[in-house]
């Protein structure tokens, strides 16, 4: 029979060994669902992609029985390097959107000298209440580094994080919040944070917000609910 001390050190080191696994699952729970929304992406670009080429098909048949024989050929192959250009295209704007996923884009952040971004990032996080690790940060950078090193401007700050989990953190609805109840003379006061795009995504994002403005603006004609921007 096991001594009772012995006993209750065995049973905490037990639990302690099951709290450590369920915090593994819950890490590897979390890269599934990453994985998971990654592959979903994926796969709306690919079926955005093979109704562009379906369509290019529908013109191709429409348009076969105005050419003639000869022209055909040349015709065909002129579709098929469009649709492979088409296919470029898309793989790269998929392959961006993926490497993008993961960072952050930061305004309003002052340049401080003597101080890593890597800090400031930390800075950041510490004040708004995210849980984050310096050695979840990959890497920062600043989008203007011609300027001189005497300016301490704010520019854009990009922050690539080890997962997109982690960069999720900083573009939840709550933290905007938690901003504005900011001091007004804190220097994070006014921060944005939001997802890096790319030009194809922020292209498709001005013209959701044209959209949704001249929906409102006949809303506001009509007195009737607005669509929250």
């Amino acid at each position: 029979m096991i001594p009772a001390p012995d006993l209750e050190v065995l049973i905490k080191n037990l639990t302690m060994t099951v709290q450590k696994m369920d915090q593994k699952f819950d890490t590897m729970n979390a890269s599934i669902n990453d994985v998971k929304t990654m592959c979903l992406d994926h796969q709306v670009k690919l079926l955005e992609v093979k109704n562009d080429v379906s369509a290019i098909d529908d013109r191709v048949k429409s348009l076969e029985s105005n050419i003639s024989f000869n022209d055909k050929d040349v015709f065909e192959n002129a579709v098929n390097d469009l649709v492979a250009v088409k296919v470029r295209e898309a793989t790269a704007e998929l392959n961006e959107r993926y490497d993008r996923k993961t960072k952050l884009i930061v305004q309003g952040v002052a340049v401080v000298s003597g101080t890593d971004d890597t800090e400031i990032v930390k800075n950041i996080a510490d004040k708004l209440g995210i849980d984050l690790e310096l050695s979840e940060v990959v890497r920062t950078f600043r989008v203007r580094r011609d300027l001189a090193s005497t300016d301490t401007r704010p520019t854009l700050l990009n922050v690539e994080f080890v997962s997109e989990r982690v960069k999720k953190k900083f573009v939840h609805p709550d933290i905007r919040a938690k901003i504005e109840a900011l001091a007004p003379d804190d220097p994070f006061k006014g921060l944005l944070m939001y997802h890096d795009s790319t030009y194809a995504q922020r292209q498709e994002y001005r013209v959701l917000k044209a959209q949704a403005q001249a929906k409102n603006d006949l809303c506001e004609e009509k007195g009737t609910r607005k669509i929250p921007g």
